[in-house]
Formats: structure tokens, sequence, C-alpha cells
């Protein structure tokens, strides 16, 4: 992925991806204007412990009221030939609309490359892992596999192209 650009009334927020120049930049940068770009604001956000050679895929955050926001990036391990080794998810989370961020703990393993995600609440998050239906009820801090009796995995033939939940249940 590219960079992401996120844009609404009150701030634009410019997400930069590793993935163009497969060169990882060891942290999340981005940049907030909270001014409609008349003045930018850098940040550069630590990775996940043991991340630091990992190219990061940017995304685009979202908010909620009260400033409250999440924001996935997707962590990407190349092997020496370019091949992949593994795609992890991390979220960042924001109090004050996306002046300040902060990586939350729970690091979501085994994801598919660009993964499908949808964030319906400040705490509730669900991601395809795989052949199955990962979720978060506790803004990302911890992780658990929803038993179905649905394949979500990817075949020649057949993919998940979108989710859509109304609510966390």
């Amino acid at each position: 992925r590219l960079d992401s650009l996120y844009y609404d009334p009150q701030r634009i927020i410019v997400v930069y991806g590793d993935e163009p120049s497969v060169t990882p930049s060891g942290a999340v940068q981005m940049q907030v204007s909270f001014d409609m770009g008349n003045t930018w604001q850098s940040h550069s956000l630590p990775l996940p412990k043991n991340e630091s050679e990992t190219l990061v895929s940017a995304s685009s955050p979202t908010f909620f009221s009260g400033g409250n926001g999440l924001l996935p990036v997707e962590l990407i391990k190349l092997d020496n030939n370019g091949g992949y080794v593994y795609h992890r998810l991390a979220f960042y989370a924001t109090f004050d609309g996306g002046a300040n961020w902060s990586l939350l703990p729970g690091v979501l393993d085994n994801i598919a490359n660009s993964p499908q995600l949808q964030v319906i609440s400040p705490k509730d998050i669900f991601v395809l892992c795989g052949s199955v239906l990962c979720t978060s009820h506790d803004r990302a801090q911890t992780w658990q596999q929803l038993a179905s009796n649905l394949d979500f995995g990817q075949t020649d033939t057949r993919s998940v192209s979108a989710m859509d939940f109304v609510n966390a249940t």
C-alpha cells in the first residue's frame, strides 16, 4: 500500500507506508493538520517490540465522538528474497482527535496481506485472520477467534472482499 490520506472537517492525516521503497523506516510516520493544511505536526510512532525491521503498510484511522480514534497498521516482514515471512496488525489509539497516538499492546498475528477489517466502536474490532474471523472487544488489547461454520479463507475462485457489521454482536 502507498501512503494513506484521512480527511474530515477537523483534521487531515497522512500516514506514510514503507512498501513502495521496501525499506523499513523503523516507525509509523505520519503528519497531522488541524487547520486545513496550513500547519502540520509530524509524528514518528514507535513500532511494537522486535518489529523495527518490518515494513509499515499505511491505513486510515477511524474516529469516534470525544476525539477517540484507532489507527490500524499492517506490519510486513520480508525474507532476503523479498518473499513474505509474516503479516501482523497493530493498532494505535488517540484520545485527543489525532494530536497524540499510543501503541496498543495486542498485536494480531497471521493476517492476510491488506486484511479486511472493520472498527465498529472504540472498543470493538473485527479482522479476517486467514480462514477465521478475529475480534477484540477491549480496544485491541486482546484478540479472540470467533467460532463459525463459515470459511473466510481465500481460494483461486473466492475471497472476502468486504465486511460490514451493524454492531459488535
